[in-house]
């Protein structure tokens, strides 16, 4: 397979020098099993040597600059970008420019009443052109809708009932749960007067008592049931009419507006009246003459204005809403905020936290930040004159000191000195997890790139391991070699099994890495032998005039003739009689014996029929019978799919279009089954997936009157993979 990986910090600089004039040498490829490299940890050191500066990554919490309101009442003026948080709801919302349902006029016209109307809302009905108003009534309540489970309710309002199965317990929100003196149970209290409240657990209905002191009743009931009518009721409140012994609802209901002329037409209406209205496609009133409603501008239509100001209007037609436009404060699904005394256990960059303690909000940030107050010192020999708490880096032995005061002392803290941060690959100068080394069997160079062919087997492997890391290692002239490039698959690895897994593995696989246009490059090739030009090998190749000077009397041959064998003459004579040939026989005795079988041999088949011999003595099937059959199909990606061939065969062989059974990237594509033994995939270590079917291990199996083939990428199993041809013959 070819892989590319990328150059590290080592690399660059190593291919800077080759440019320059330096010899270039490639001395080792490696491969291991390792995810990419880890997070980094708050705490850990870079000194970046490209910037010469120390730096510390750290993940902390600092005072944020956007203004935040908390409080149960929503912030009167606020500014884009402001946040406000309701505890009571447990939402965090952000103030932004938008369109929002315009609650003093907001018109529809359509046949039927918009649904989840407002109060104040408008309606005109196309149908039967009549103009409604959304207004207000009391009527009966039907009571309220109370939560019963064994965990509190999320978001809820103040005046919500919850519930809880776990204490047996009805609680009522107001800023928290709090348990209420409602009488709890399946049976009524047994002394209560008129007005008081009973929560009947067997029906799950909260009921007020109503009735005569000697004869009370029951009845559902509403939140809170004030005993006289509230003076200024909302949308939803309820009461007890205790003279007619029946809860109340403050309800919303259409009814006819009869303080405006409202008109839906093209045409102009005739004699209007002041203050009426007409629609066409856009909202006019009259007044003295019809005239746009100039406070505003008027959008109609499925889209909004893309450029709307403050208090513009827009009649969306897909919802039959009115908007206007200006600054509201809509719920903030995007950060991540959390409201206590007691900063987050985890946070992201850009989590928001309210600190209830000190009433700050905090925002979240992590990266690395420049260390001043340490006086740092990178090279082989530490800085002259310290003080206490000065460090240095030894860049020879890469140790990191601190001075005490009166010497240097080893420091362990974790640092890293790079030119890339410490938790990108380039800073990398090894392996996270190598286990063997594949050596370089071939270079070719290219005009910026080389290309690496190593040679990788198991024949020494104990334990199979998933190879997910390679790494390039390389040298200038007589320096130490070096990690020069790194790339990892991740989750996109091969599997690489141990020597007793019942296949060896000799295969090579190529690297693609860049040199840009350094002209000295070689590879150590094997264990010793050093590549120093393709040129050169070639030439040595090619040469067919003995390079080695080899003689005839070093290998054996002084008394041989200077003839090719395809000239070379022997003398014999013809055996008389039919014998066998012997070890260490002469030629000319050999080539007799030989003559003489030859010579036999072509009377006998120049003779009719010698033996006399027929099908039906030999008990032979007739002419036309084959014992075999081949054919094509195309895989279809499906698993267990049954190629019919009409008869049960006793042995299959398959291949794919390349004519290969199998390797690294299609991994099982064909075989050998015999009998009721199919093949398994090459990591399956159940033998019995050979016989018995397995979606992901089996790859062929035998049965009546067919095969089955299979494609299952996880474990690589490709005897039915889309779109490839595939070619097999089946003997009967």
């Amino acid at each position: 397979m070819g892989l590319i990986p990328q150059l590290t910090d080592a690399g660059k600089a190593m291919m800077i020098k080759a440019m320059t004039g330096s010899n270039l040498n490639f001395t080792a490829i490696k491969i291991g099993d390792a995810n990419a490299p880890s997070a980094l940890k708050s705490g850990d050191y870079w000194y970046d040597t490209e910037n010469q500066t120390l730096k510390q990554y750290m993940d902390t919490w600092t005072e944020s600059a956007a203004g935040i309101t908390v409080g149960e009442n929503e912030p009167t003026n606020p500014e884009i970008g402001d946040l406000w948080y309701n505890p009571s709801v447990g939402a965090l919302y952000k103030c932004a420019n938008g369109w929002v349902p315009e609650t003093d006029a907001n018109v529809t016209c359509a046949t039927s009443a918009p649904e989840n109307p407002d109060i104040g809302d408008y309606w005109y009905d196309t149908a039967n052109d009549i103009f409604y108003v959304r207004s207000t009534l009391w009527s009966n309540a039907t009571g309220i809708r109370i939560t019963v489970k064994d965990e509190e309710p999320a978001h809820p309002s103040v005046g919500s009932y919850w519930y809880d199965t776990t204490e047996e317990k009805l609680k009522i929100c107001s800023g928290g749960w709090q348990d209420t003196e409602i009488a709890v149970g399946a049976e009524p209290p047994a002394e209560a007067a008129i007005g008081d409240l009973w929560y009947d657990t067997e029906n799950n209905v909260l009921k007020v008592c109503g009735g005569t002191e000697e004869e009370p009743t029951w009845t559902g009931a509403g939140r809170n049931c004030p005993q006289t009518q509230p003076s200024d009721p909302a949308f939803g409140d309820v009461w007890f009419d205790s003279e007619r012994n029946v809860v109340q609802e403050y309800k919303a209901i259409w009814t006819v507006d009869t303080e405006h002329n409202f008109t839906y037409s093209q045409t102009v209406p005739a004699d209007p009246q002041e203050g009426d209205w007409w629609y066409d496609t856009t909202l006019h009133v009259y007044v003295q003459q019809w005239t746009r409603d100039t406070g505003r501008a008027f959008t109609y239509g499925a889209v909004a204005a893309s450029n709307a100001e403050e208090d513009d209007w827009w009649y969306s037609t897909t919802n039959d809403t009115l908007y206007t436009y200006g600054r509201v404060m809509a719920l903030d699904e995007t950060d991540t905020f959390a409201y206590s005394a007691t900063r987050p256990t985890i946070a992201f960059d850009g989590d928001y936290w309210y600190d209830t303690g000190r009433h700050v909000l905090m925002e979240y940030a992590s990266g690395w930040f420049v260390v001043t107050e340490i006086a740092f010192t990178y090279a082989p020999t530490p800085a002259a004159n310290p003080s206490a708490g000065d460090w240095w880096y030894n860049s020879a032995t890469q140790q990191l000191y601190e001075y005490n005061g009166a010497q240097w002392v080893a420091n362990y803290a974790t640092i890293t000195c790079s030119i890339s941060q410490p938790n990108a690959p380039e800073a990398l100068t090894d392996l996270l997890d190598p286990i063997m080394t594949a050596p370089i069997t071939e270079i070719l160079k290219g005009s910026n790139y080389v290309s690496l062919t190593a040679m990788l087997s198991n024949m020494d492997l104990t334990e199979g391991f998933k190879w997910s890391e390679t790494g390039v290692f390389a040298q200038i002239d007589d320096e130490e070699p070096e990690l020069y490039a790194y790339c990892n698959a991740g989750d996109l690895y091969d599997y690489i099994p141990d020597n007793t897994c019942g296949r060896n593995i000799n295969e090579t696989f190529t690297l693609l890495v860049m040199v840009g246009d350094a002209e000295s490059v070689s590879a150590t090739i094997g264990e010793a032998s050093v590549y120093a030009t393709k040129a050169e090998l070639n030439d040595h190749i090619r040469d067919g005039e003995n390079p080695h000077h080899v003689t005839k009397e070093q290998v054996g041959l002084g008394n041989a003739e200077n003839k090719a064998p395809s000239d070379m003459t022997v003398n014999f004579t013809e055996s008389a009689t039919l014998e066998d040939v012997k070890t260490g026989e002469k030629l000319s005795s050999l080539f007799g014996k030989v003559k003489k079988a030859i010579s036999t041999l072509i009377l006998h088949l120049k003779a009719e029929n010698p033996h006399q011999i027929t099908a039906a003595k030999m008990g032979a099937a007739p002419s036309n019978h084959s014992h075999y059959v081949t054919g094509i199909y195309t895989g279809d990606g499906t698993q267990k799919r049954l190629i019919s061939l009409g008869f049960t065969p006793s042995a299959v062989i398959l291949c794919n279009g390349r004519g290969m059974t199998g390797d690294d990237i299609d991994g099982v594509c064909g075989g050998v089954a015999i009998g009721s033994h199919g093949l398994r995939s090459r990591q399956c270590t159940v033998v019995s997936h050979e016989t018995t079917w397995s979606n992901s291990d089996t790859a062929l199996l035998i049965t009546t009157n067919g095969f089955y083939v299979n494609y299952y990428s996880s474990t690589k199993v490709a005897t039915n993979k889309s779109g490839e041809t595939f070619r097999y013959i089946a003997f009967k």
